[in-house]
């Protein structure tokens, strides 16, 4: 795919001959149409296709979030396929012959905030997540109004929680509640980080797994 500037008819849209035009944020680009194969998938072909599937099953539903969690240069991709990009290539490990998603190598968001390193995740008595973190502002760089950004990922049941809006850093502490029992069996993956009123965020930082039966 190739980006091309506007000649004296003006951009070109649809397809022509062998090749498509399309334009995406005032940007024209033109590419070549994809050629039928009829060979099979080879193992290198079919293994990046599963961490494919697995990946985006995990970030699709994330795509918001990205939009202020990834602020990188975005004129030529979205900042969804940035983070798909980043984590395709960072967070997998093979164990035992499989290749499975290291979940402590996410990266959800990115930016020059202190990471909340020292949250902590359980779940209690009472079927809730609580989540806690310190409330001290250590320099003129982090502040009280700070809001705190919460997944909350069930990899077996394929589950998302996406609380950004509720909490600030000045809360101390937030209480995620699970109504439906069985939603909530599975294992869930906790990730926090924090955005700033003007804008900036930490990178994100993950609190570990919780299993629930």
């Amino acid at each position: 795919m190739g980006i091309y500037r506007r000649g004296i008819n003006g951009p070109f849209s649809g397809k022509a001959g062998s090749v498509v035009g399309s334009r995406w944020k005032k940007i024209d680009y033109i590419r070549g149409l994809s050629r039928p194969s009829h060979k099979e998938a080879s193992e290198a072909q079919l293994l990046q296709q599963h961490k494919f599937e697995l990946m985006t099953a995990f970030l699709s539903p994330l795509s918001k979030v990205f939009e202020f969690s990834y602020k990188e240069d975005t004129r030529y991709k979205t900042a969804y396929n940035i983070a798909l990009g980043y984590n395709l290539k960072w967070a997998f490990v093979e164990k035992e012959d499989e290749w499975i998603i290291d979940f402590s190598r996410i990266v959800l968001s990115r930016g020059s905030l202190p990471k909340p390193v020292d949250a902590t995740a359980e779940y209690t008595a009472e079927g809730a997540f609580l989540i806690r973190w310190q409330t001290l502002v250590r320099n003129s760089f982090v502040s009280a109004e700070d809001k705190v950004r919460l997944i909350l990922y069930n990899s077996v049941a394929n589950i998302h929680i996406i609380n950004t809006s509720d909490y600030e850093r000045k809360d101390g502490e937030a209480m995620i509640k699970i109504e439906d029992d069985d939603a909530a069996r599975g294992i869930w993956h906790i990730f926090m980080f924090y955005s700033s009123p003007s804008g900036d965020n930490s990178s994100s930082h993950y609190l570990g797994e919780i299993t629930i039966e």
